[in-house]
This record gives structure tokens, C-alpha cells and sequence, in this order.
């Protein structure tokens, strides 16, 4: 179309004159549409288009897959002489078995190490962490005697022993004695007095005149013989002087 009306535009002016003339000029142009649909592809040309896109995509993975394989090929020929060596494949053998052993070894030691730590931790959550030792005593017992034959005799005791020991725990506070342990025992003396003493067993003194003056003429007496003695008497007598005519 261009070319008829480029030969037409060519004869008008060759025919009436070197400018084009008004009518020319005033022709309506082509729109876009109009050239569009002259450039249009029909069916055949999409189905050419579509064909030649199928080509490029399989052209381009024809080549990655023949890379590919190259790159495979290249690697098994590197790694087949060392596959078909009898020392290699007893090495990788070796190998293999020694790092399974060194995985389950690590894997053991990470798993005792957790324990220890989980299980430190728990303890010292329960119990205090600076405590000091202490003990218990259990009641006393009887004395062994109720009082003393005499003031010369030594006291009776009396003993205790400890029922319970809770040794110190952390670094503030001094460990238990060695000799602190449940079982020992702990006297003291009773503080008891003299045993109360008849009074049937003092003797009587010597005869105490009535009448110094006169003498045994106007008779005599006796008393028990205590003494100057701080002490208990039971009386179990009545006659505490005894007359003597």
C-alpha cells in the first residue's frame, strides 16, 4: 500500500507541480489500527512463533542436560580408579567405621555431661547452700543414785547421748568434729544431797551431870552424838537423850 501511494504522490507532483497539491495534503493518515492490522500475524505465524520457542526451551535444556552429564562424566572418571583400588575401599571402610564410633562417643559424652549438669542442678535447688552442722541430744536419763552415802563420796551422774548429726554443707560454715557422731555420750553429776541417815545410828555421848557442882550423886544424861555435820537424820527413834540416874 505504501509503495502504490508513494508512486501516486510521485506522479501528482511530477504531473502538476513540484509541491503537493491541497487535496493530497488534506487526505486523511493511517491510524494505528489500520497499521496494525497490516502487521498483524495470522494463525500460521503464531504456530511458527510457538515451534520456534519449543526449540529455543528444549535447544536450552538439551545443553544444561548435556553439561550436566559432562560434568558427571568427568567425576566418575576422577573417582573410578580410587572405587576400584582394594586399599582405598578398605580405607573408606575404616573410616566410616571409626567416625560412627567417634559420633556415638560425642553424642555419649554430651549426653552424660547434660545429666551431670541437670542433676547438679537439682540437688542444688533442694538443699540449702550454706548450712551449719548441727546435732541433737536425747533426754536424759536417771541419775544413778538418788543422794550420797557422805560428803566425801563422789557425785552421782547421769548421761545423754546425741540421736541425730546433720554435717555443714558449703564453704561458710566449719565441718562437724570428727568424734561427733550419733551414739556419743555426755555425763554431768546430779546435785543430790547427803542420804538421809537414821537417827538410830548415832550413839550416844558421854553422861552430862545434871548438877556439875554435886557430881553422879544427882545423876546424868546422855545425848546422840550428830555432830556438827550439815546433813539429812530420818528419825526413826524418839529418845534422843537418855537419863541415867
Amino acid at each position: 500500500w505504501w509503495s502504490r501511494h508513494l508512486a501516486a504522490m510521485h506522479s501528482t507532483q511530477s504531473e502538476d507541480a513540484p509541491i503537493p497539491s491541497e487535496a493530497f495534503i488534506d487526505e486523511p493518515s493511517l491510524t494505528d489500527d489500520e497499521i496494525q492490522m497490516e502487521v498483524k500475524a495470522g494463525e500460521d505465524t503464531e504456530q511458527l512463533s510457538e515451534m520456534s520457542d519449543d526449540a529455543d526451551n528444549l535447544s536450552v535444556k538439551s545443553s544444561s542436560r548435556g553439561h550436566f552429564s559432562t560434568t558427571l562424566s568427568s567425576w566418575y572418571k576422577r573417582i573410578a580408579p580410587l572405587i576400584r583400588n582394594k586399599k582405598v575401599r578398605v580405607l573408606t571402610a575404616v573410616n566410616f567405621t571409626i567416625s560412627i564410633v567417634n559420633l556415638f562417643i560425642f553424642f555419649s559424652a554430651v549426653t552424660t555431661l547434660s545429666l551431670f549438669l541437670a542433676t547438679k542442678h537439682q540437688i542444688a535447688a533442694i538443699r540449702p547452700t550454706d548450712t551449719p552442722c548441727f546435732y541433737a541430744w536425747g533426754p536424759w536419763q536417771r541419775c544413778s543414785a538418788t543422794c550420797r552415802i557422805n560428803s566425801r563420796e563422789p557425785f552421782p551422774i547421769k548421761k545423754r547421748k546425741i540421736e541425730r548429726v546433720v554435717q555443714s554443707m558449703g564453704s561458710l560454715y566449719a565441718p562437724c568434729p570428727k568424734d561427733l557422731v550419733v551414739g556419743k555420750e555426755q555425763t554431768a553429776p546430779c546435785n543430790v544431797h547427803v542420804c538421809p541417815k537414821p537417827l538410830s545410828s548415832f550413839h550416844f555421848s558421854n553422861c552430862f551431870y545434871y548438877d556439875a557442882h554435886v557430881g553422879k550423886e544427882h545423876g546424868c544424861y546422855k545425848i546422840r552424838n550428830i555432830g556438827a555435820v550439815d546433813m539429812l537424820i530420818k528419825v526413826d527413834v524418839t529418845d534422843l537423850t537418855r537419863g541415867k540416874q
